[in-house]
């Protein structure tokens, strides 16, 4: 278990939630901002189906990687350390693909930027368990509606800012670094107060254990196949429209429809899943937005595109079950940061695999219809998943009876569970 200190406890409560939304604010505008610019970046940068899927896979494959080296950094340096680490390093990546030319400097930029938001997508979960532990669900709802309306605000102004501005594309991506820099300011405190961890306090949960738990896999896998859903919204979503004869700008800004609608079921998914006696119920309903909304979009993508882009927004709301799940899926904060960081990084890792294949197979076509069958698929794999995770079980009771429980789990550890 990471130890609070006393010194962070003495900061004011106001303190700690502006740190959490100010990390939450930065936790999508990277990804928002390039997809809102892919056809301009793929053109300027001359990258090919190969190239362009690489770039929209690259967020969950970092997402993923850094997903297993999220729970060591913060049990060497502190939650609130690594917060800090994680705003600081997404400003440099910005700059970088920003202002140094050359395609291979805009994925180094890129790789930088989203690691630091993949540690920030780790901790998250922790942070909030150990700052407001009678407050999960709301906290959970709050950071969630953040991330959704940054990822909306970003989707919409991003390309008239940038043309109001005179820029080009590496404005358009490079501008949201002063979000990030001014997330910087409320966790410099939280980072100063926070003592570091005692060697003796901190217990670990490999990764390696719960990889031996199948229904941790069926969390991971949950997350992964809802990231595959939502980040082929957040990258080729405009790409697809605009091969349908939209307007690029009109296209763009769907994504922001898209997370309007997610935004909104966000605020009320974590505290109405904790209140249902049956969750699955919940699940259900998201599993009929996304057949709906990809049946739309294959039947009648330009007659109706904002009615698909508010129900596929709705259907997102996987995205903040699984992070409200994945805290009532643990007994322990080890348990948290640990069960976080192997549904994240195998998530997201299963997640960037399927973005690039569907990158390299679909190409340059501008025909989606196959694309959207396969989507249709996903969308019942994800519920079946879905199913499991919602269900009634912990890690550790988990580990317990398969008797792989570590034993340098305090018994102290082991009795946080709600």
């Amino acid at each position: 278990m990471i130890e609070a200190s006393a010194g962070r406890r003495a900061l004011p409560m106001w303190l700690s939630i502006v740190a959490v939304i100010a990390l939450a604010a930065n936790l999508r505008v990277a990804v928002s901002s390039v997809g809102a610019l892919l056809p301009d970046i793929r053109e300027a940068n001359s990258l090919g189906g190969f190239g362009t899927g690489l770039l929209t896979a690259l967020p969950p494959f970092c997402f993923g990687v850094m997903g297993l080296a999220g729970p060591t950094v913060a049990r060497r340096i502190g939650l609130h350390r690594t917060a800090l680490l994680s705003v600081l390093l997404i400003t440099t990546g910005q700059v970088i693909r920003a202002v140094v030319p050359g395609a291979i400097w805009l994925f180094a930029g890129s790789v930088i930027t989203l690691a630091a938001i993949a540690l920030g997508n780790v901790i998250m979960p922790s942070i909030l368990r150990e700052m407001f532990p009678a407050r999960i669900a709301g906290m959970t709802a709050a950071y969630t509606v953040v991330m959704a309306t940054m990822q909306a605000s970003v989707s919409f102004v991003t390309i008239p800012l940038t043309d109001a501005l005179g820029g080009d594309w590496r404005l358009g991506i490079g501008m949201w670094a002063v979000l990030a820099l001014m997330a910087v300011i409320p966790w410099l405190p939280m980072a100063h107060h926070e003592a570091a961890p005692s060697r003796s306090g901190v217990h670990r949960l490999p990764l390696a254990t719960i990889a031996r738990v199948p229904k941790g896999w069926a969390l991971a896998l949950f997350f992964g196949v809802q990231s595959l859903n939502a980040y082929f919204s957040f990258g080729w979503y405009p790409t697809l429209l605009r091969d349908q004869g939209l307007p690029q700008g009109y296209a763009a800004a769907q994504v922001g429809f898209v997370s309007i609608a997610a935004t909104v079921a966000t605020i009320f998914a974590p505290g109405l899943l904790d209140r249902m006696r049956r969750p699955a119920l919940l699940t259900w309903g998201l599993f009929a937005c996304n057949i709906v909304a990809y049946l739309g979009l294959w039947l009648a993508p330009t007659t109706a595109t904002t009615v698909w882009s508010l129900i596929i927004g709705t259907g997102q709301t996987y995205f903040t079950i699984a992070l409200y799940v994945v805290n009532l899926r643990a007994d322990t904060t080890t348990g948290v940061l640990s069960l976080s960081g192997f549904m994240q990084s195998v998530g997201y890792l299963v997640a960037g695999s399927g973005l690039l294949l569907l990158g390299t197979v679909h190409g340059g076509s501008t025909e989606w219809g196959g694309v959207i069958l396969v989507m249709m698929l996903l969308s019942a794999v994800l519920q079946v998943f879905a199913l499991v995770s919602v269900g009634r079980w912990s890690i550790e009771k988990e580990l317990a009876a398969r008797d792989l429980l570590p034993s340098e789990l305090a018994p102290a550890d082991r009795g946080e569970g709600r």
